[in-house]
């Protein structure tokens, strides 16, 4: 329910984004999206915490709501060693929620998201990969990105009508929010969308930090030998 749950709210906040261009014709950037939280699911998947039932359904809903969008003109990732990611984690942001993340997690999630990479670069996006584990220049990073956005021309998603039509369009979104089906993994996750920009960068947030606690207390829980709901 809780990755469902995530992935409504990226949806969301990408139609959110659209609306922005579309009415706008200028850039969204978007920190993580409903394009990476397969990166999540698919680990959650391999390490037996989401049933092959529930990540079935997961990527069907998944792939419904992706033919509604462009593909991203540019995928930007900054790579991070996990042993970096650790020590940032425990000794620079030191959130509470965070502390049980162990290394082999965050080993998964970076062979998850080089796999992710593959696919965006499959879908057409123009992907760039920049060392950060010693940080680097925010500019140079910038005009990098821009670069690569020039090099694909004009494909403004503002162009297609039919984008247009659908961002505008709440009852077409809400068909796109769910299945023609449920199971029981997914039975009263479903929620009503709420489009108020402020609401949905609130529970970005909250998505962020639900994801580093459900890591934290399903790995504890396997350590300690208790079963894990899938």
């Amino acid at each position: 329910k809780l990755q469902l749950w995530i992935l409504r709210q990226r949806f969301l906040t990408a139609v959110e984004a659209l609306r922005h261009v579309v009415r706008t014709g200028t850039g969204v950037i978007l920190d993580r999206s409903v394009f990476s939280d397969s990166v999540f699911a698919r680990v959650g998947y391999r390490d037996k915490f989401i049933s092959e039932e529930g990540y079935a359904f997961y990527n069907k809903l998944r792939n419904q709501m992706l033919r509604k969008l462009p593909v991203p003109h540019c995928t930007l990732f900054l790579r991070v060693s996990a042993s970096e990611c650790l020590r940032r984690v425990v000794h620079v942001r030191q959130r509470e929620c965070e502390k049980g993340i162990p290394l082999e997690y965050l080993e998964s999630l970076g062979s998850a998201y080089d796999e992710f990479l593959e696919e965006m670069r499959d879908s057409g996006s123009e992907v760039v990969d920049i060392d950060w584990n010693n940080f680097g220049n925010v500019g140079t990073v910038a005009r990098e990105v821009a670069d690569h956005i020039a090099s694909k021309g004009d494909s403004s998603p503002k162009k297609s009508a039919d984008l247009a039509a659908f961002v505008n369009d709440e009852k077409a979104i809400n068909r796109t929010l769910s299945l023609d089906y449920v199971i029981d993994e997914a039975r009263d996750e479903v929620e009503a969308p709420l489009f108020d920009l402020k609401v949905l960068q609130e529970r970005e947030q909250l998505a962020h930090e639900l994801e580093s606690v459900d890591a934290s207390r399903r790995r504890l829980r396997v350590r300690a030998g208790c079963p894990v709901e899938a």
